[in-house]
């Protein structure tokens, strides 16, 4: 269960296995996860849409990561995740304390740049 109400931003960071994607977004997810400034105000929460767990365990096995990861059943169309409207991978939404979609879209960039700009820094 995440909640959005416990950071001032919440980002739901949709990820596949392909490992080209992961060299851009986990350094990405790190430097803000690891900025002090960033840290305590902005939740991260890593759902992996691997086709099974057996797929996905191997592809996160050696990461150091420090945030929320998880993997689903059926992923994107779970049912857990089907309001969302998540049309491909990876996808990143970022919300604020209520819930407002502040970003929704598959650049990294864009998602920290809004992250950044919502927490004034």
């Amino acid at each position: 269960y995440i909640s959005t109400r416990t950071h001032a931003l919440t980002l739901l960071a949709f990820i596949g296995t392909d490992a080209r994607s992961h060299d851009s977004i986990y350094p990405r997810l790190s430097a803000l996860h690891t900025d002090k400034n960033i840290t305590e105000r902005l939740l991260i929460a890593e759902i992996s849409t691997a086709p099974d767990s057996s797929s996905w365990k191997p592809s996160t096995a050696r990461d150091t990561v420090k945030w929320i990861r998880s993997w689903s059943p059926a992923a994107t169309i779970s049912p857990a995740f089907i309001k969302l409207g998540i049309p491909s991978s990876p996808f990143f939404i970022l919300a604020d304390r209520e819930g407002q979609q502040i970003y929704r879209g598959s650049s990294i960039g864009i998602a920290v740049d809004s992250i950044r700009q919502h927490l004034n820094i």
